[in-house]
């Protein structure tokens, strides 16, 4: 969404928000408002679907273009329905799951009733995260532009519905608007979006009050969020306070590995010796020196960590050490019947057969990891950085940004993130976007790429675009 940098001063505020009244003269009979809430909950069921598949390991984002085709089916289905569709929409709102929310507030956005869309902010909890989501999912894709001013006139006044979905918004889409999301940052119960949208934004005025957070907030989840959307914007600060931090704070060790140089792998090697955790093992993989590979290999004995050590293991070496295991499901006794849960209470099998499910995943046997650093140890140079195996260089991001780890969105995620932090190459990516405007968004990283061949050293580590010190 294209727009100029937004002054809130340059039009009055609308004194209330007209309430919603029925636009419909007569009312649907009963049979046609149960068609209009099918349509809105198969929905709402698609859309979790999609949610869904968007972590299933077996599928890609490339796989889900017949549900969103199926999606756009009933939502087509809803604005031929008109004024009484709508208004069984509005009606239902107190009671919508997420799925139906989104659903509705995309109907809200394309036939412009936003009146509707101010409601639905009224009756939904501020801390149900599924439900912000779903809302700012459908706001990120259809605002209507003549809603921004209204919409950035009510945050910071109490609400922090509007205050979350409306930064959700103005991050996603990348709308010039950080000046409103700053100024409302001290009074807001909702931080961590408006800090997560200033990073994507990436405007220098956001600093000062980032650092601050970053130094001084109570939350370290927020000094973390602050910490990665100062990282987005090249200073280096942010790497500053990583490094100072890097034996005392979880979230400093995450994004060292996304930002740090090689002089941090040793740092980070101690730091996790004294006191190992998740952030600080995977920061290991995510910085991709082969140094590391014998904590690693350790880590894969230790129960709390093995899954982040195999992960780590393959985002250096690319070995595709898969394995095919069998998940029982966990038993919870207070489901079980009365002759169950007395075998269960004995320690006795509950039932003749083991319900769970065969999954795929990275092996996470210490000895064959071993045996394959044996192998090919003369493969990799010791002075190199790599990922998957390879240099580390902004084509391997991209193609981690495509299929990375099989197309797992996680990895997805954090190559987005490394391409920005990194090489300063920032093509507002989402890993929820319509699958089409992925595909086009890969397409343009890859011609960005092309064009830079030779300007950055593969298996180096920069920060945004500069080439840091070993």
């Amino acid at each position: 969404m294209a727009v100029p940098e937004l002054n809130l001063d340059e039009s009055p505020r609308a004194a209330t928000m007209p309430a919603i009244e029925p636009a419909g003269v007569l009312k649907p009979a009963p049979y046609i408002v149960d068609l209009y809430l099918e349509h809105l909950e198969e929905a709402g069921f698609l859309y979790e679907q999609r949610l869904l598949l968007l972590d299933d390991p077996q599928l890609t984002w490339r796989d889900l273009s017949d549900f969103e085709a199926r999606f756009e089916a009933h939502l087509d289905a809803l604005l031929i329905g008109g004024d009484p569709a709508l208004d069984v929409c509005v009606m239902r709102a107190a009671e919508a799951d997420a799925g139906e929310l989104y659903a509705m507030a995309l109907l809200f956005c394309r036939v412009d009733r936003l009146s509707a869309m101010m409601a639905v902010f009224e009756v939904v909890d501020a801390d149900d995260a599924r439900k912000i989501a779903a809302i700012s999912s459908a706001l990120e894709q259809t605002l209507p532009e003549k809603w921004l001013m209204e919409l950035l006139r009510s945050l910071g006044t109490g609400n922090d519905v509007i205050d979350r979905v409306i930064a959700r918004v103005i991050g996603y889409t990348r709308l010039k608007a950080a000046m409103p999301l700053i100024s409302v940052l001290p009074r807001s119960g909702a931080t961590d979006s408006i800090v997560w949208a200033l990073g994507r934004l990436r405007d220098s005025k956001a600093q000062a009050p980032l650092r601050s957070l970053m130094r001084e907030h109570k939350d370290t989840d927020i000094r973390g969020a602050a910490t990665q959307a100062l990282a987005r914007m090249g200073d280096l600060e942010a790497l500053n306070e990583c490094q100072r931090q890097i034996f005392t704070e979880h979230w400093a060790r995450f994004e060292l590995g996304l930002a740090g140089g090689r002089s941090t792998v040793r740092a980070l090697l101690a730091a996790v010796a004294k006191s190992p955790d998740v952030e600080g093992v995977l920061a290991l993989g995510m910085l991709g020196d082969v140094q590391a590979l014998p904590a690693l290999v350790g880590f894969l004995r230790t129960e709390e960590f093995v899954a982040e050590a195999a992960s780590a293991l393959e985002l250096i070496t690319g070995a595709g050490l898969y394995e095919e295991v069998f998940i029982a499901d966990e038993i919870d006794p207070d489901e079980l019947f009365e002759d169950e849960r007395k075998r269960f209470d004995r320690g006795e099998s509950v039932s003749e057969g083991v319900d769970g499910a065969t999954v795929r995943r990275l092996t996470r046997d210490p000895e064959k990891w071993t045996q394959w650093w044996r192998d090919n140890q003369s493969q990799f140079n010791g002075t190199m950085r790599y990922r998957y195996g390879k240099l580390y260089s902004p084509s391997v991001l991209i193609d981690a940004l495509a299929d990375g780890c099989g197309g797992s969105r996680v990895c997805r995620e954090l190559a987005y993130e490394e391409l920005v932090i990194r090489y300063g190459a920032d093509l507002a990516f989402e890993s929820d976007l319509p699958s089409q405007r992925q595909q086009a968004i890969v397409d343009r990283y890859r011609e960005w790429a092309n064009a830079r061949i030779g300007q950055t050293q593969d298996g180096a580590w920069y920060f945004a675009g500069q080439l840091l010190a070993s």
